[in-house]
């Protein structure tokens, strides 16, 4: 009996050790993201709203993102519209790749 929950105990120590490990490994420093994805955090630079784009100047870069039907945009926790957005406005951009493009998951 003692030597079957011993080797229950190093089981559950080896997995527990490997997961702190995996996790560990994906939660290190220098990458910016959320569980909706990579985050990107800037000054509004401008905003085109028949290409439905966002260009937003952060500290190292400037990036564009596309804005779809799916982006839920937040002003003040208000759902809002790409058109509610203005011009120097501080943001946050939770964002994923898709084909080459950021497009814009949320903006708050």
């Amino acid at each position: 009996m003692k030597g079957k929950n011993f080797r229950a105990g190093l089981a559950l120590l080896i997995a527990f050790t490997f997961s702190s490990i995996v996790f560990a490994q994906s939660t290190s420093p220098g990458r910016n993201e959320s569980q909706e994805g990579e985050v990107f955090k800037g000054t509004v630079t401008a905003i085109d709203l028949l290409t439905n784009s966002l260009y937003v100047k952060g500290k190292k870069s400037e990036e564009t993102f596309r804005v779809d039907p799916q982006t839920r945009i937040l002003i003040n926790n208000q759902a809002s519209k790409l058109s509610d957005i203005k011009k120097e406005q501080k943001v946050t951009v939770i964002y994923r790749v898709e084909g080459g493009n950021k497009v814009a998951t949320v903006i708050r």
